[in-house]
């Protein structure tokens, strides 16, 4: 190496020792994950294997910061799994951190339980005298259970990511940047005698913990959010997959007709966000939050069947109850009441009788002018029986009183079909007596 080469090398050295700078190095191949549903600006991978704490961009994937550790020693491993930053509890994210006993920390932020991130070990905060051999052993196992970092870099995580960020600890190395600690640990400098550590002491200033913002919802990503809008787009009918928080073509399908429908029915004033491209910016979070229950917005789209619920549903209900072939109380589940009432719709228009409601037949429902089913009256003293077939010799499905109310759904000539409560099948038609309303 050449005279000048090393003296470039040294001086690199030197910045990085006294600005306490992270060490980065070339991306991988492997690509990092992001977690822009989380609303924080980063997340966090600490790898036991490797003993390095990485900082990734929320929305990006890439390396903001690499910093070395140590994580549980053998006998006392740090946990693995994913896990979100609890809020801040008594003590923590501040200067010191008091443990009990003869041992004190910088800045401890909570990953889970009683596991942490915290600076190496010291044994006064009084005196800040730091244990020498928290120091020396930093980049291997050696903690109880929390990952310990330098003094500046637990400062960093405390004042950087904020309550709700991601923390992934494995034993994968790093996706991207350094997957060795060993140029991190050979640019700690040797603790002085009176405990101090140049260049690697918390000497950030605290600028408040990052606001939370709010992610553009896409194709790929998962969390609360989307399941959130999920949610409100199927109660609208526009989307008939799981609610799961997986932004999957589904939803991207429902986000679009319900952009379309909004922009019809707001032609003006849409400002930026007056596209149809299924992707839910914040406004269109916002949009789509606060017209949940909009009845104008309302789709026909998702197809209605046993199990499902929502707006949508609760509107064929109430005019399925209109219309008299349901006497059941109006809700928003697609019950079996309302298979009933579809069903019998489907009879009384000739169609595919499956009691399912399709984009068709919620259309033809909620059409205006549809004449309601009428009602007759059993005239018979003996009683009338309800029937599966039209023979007298089909099974009895109930036997009504003389003077009982029905609703017609079909005349087959000799054999009426009918339903009375919960209950349809074939009567005679003889034995029925229109009823005329009252004008």
């Amino acid at each position: 190496m050449s005279l000048i080469k090393r003296s470039i090398s040294m001086l690199l050295i030197c910045m990085m020792v006294i600005t306490g700078m992270a060490v980065f190095a070339p991306d991988t191949a492997q690509a990092a994950m992001t977690y822009p549903e989380t609303g924080m600006p980063y997340w966090v991978h600490v790898s036991r294997s490797a003993q390095l704490v990485t900082v990734y961009d929320s929305q990006t994937g890439d390396v903001v910061r690499q910093m070395i550790c140590s994580t549980g020693a053998a006998s006392s491993p740090t946990i693995t799994g994913t896990f979100k930053m609890p809020n801040t509890g008594y003590g923590e994210r501040k200067n010191w951190y008091f443990f009990g006993g003869s041992s004190v920390a910088h800045y401890a932020t909570r990953i889970k339980g009683r596991y942490l991130f915290h600076s190496i070990l010291y044994s006064s905060a009084r005196t800040s005298a730091l244990k020498r051999s928290s120091w020396t052993i930093l980049g291997s196992r050696a903690s109880h259970g929390c990952v310990r970092m330098t003094p500046l870099d637990a400062q960093w995580i405390a004042y950087n990511c904020a309550p709700g960020t991601i923390v992934r600890i494995n034993d994968s190395k790093p996706a991207k940047g350094l997957t060795s600690n060993k140029s991190i640990k050979n640019s700690l400098p040797k603790a002085k005698s009176n405990g101090q550590l140049p260049g690697w002491e918390a000497t950030l200033k605290f600028t408040g913990y990052p606001a939370k913002f709010t992610p553009t919802l896409k194709l790929g990503i998962y969390g609360s959010r989307t399941k959130s809008m999920q949610s409100s787009l199927k109660n609208l009918g526009y989307y008939g997959g799981s609610v799961k928080g997986s932004f999957g073509e589904g939803t991207q399908l429902a986000l679009t007709r319900f952009q379309e429908a909004y922009i019809k029915l707001n032609p003006s004033g849409l400002g930026d966000d007056n596209r149809a491209d299924g992707e839910a910016t914040p406004v269109w979070q916002t949009r789509i939050k606060d017209n949940y229950s909009n009845r104008e917005l309302l789709s026909t789209w998702r197809t209605l069947k046993s199990g499902t619920s929502g707006l949508s549903a609760k509107r064929l209900r109430e005019q399925l109850k209109e219309l008299r072939y349901t006497t059941a109380k109006v809700n928003s589940k697609y019950d079996k009441y309302m298979v009933t009432a579809v069903k019998l719709y489907q009879r009384a228009h000739g169609l595919k009788i499956d009691g399912i409601a399709t984009q068709d037949i919620q259309q033809a429902i909620l059409k205006d002018g549809q004449a309601p089913l009428q009602t007759a009256r059993v005239n018979i003293k003996s009683g009338l029986s309800v029937r599966t077939g039209q023979s007298s010799k089909a099974r009895r499905l109930v036997k009504l009183k003389n003077k009982s109310s029905v609703r017609i759904v079909k005349d087959y000539g000799d054999w009426t079909y009918i339903a009375v409560g919960s209950k349809a099948g074939y009567v005679l038609s003889r034995y029925l007596e229109p009823i005329v309303p009252v004008e």
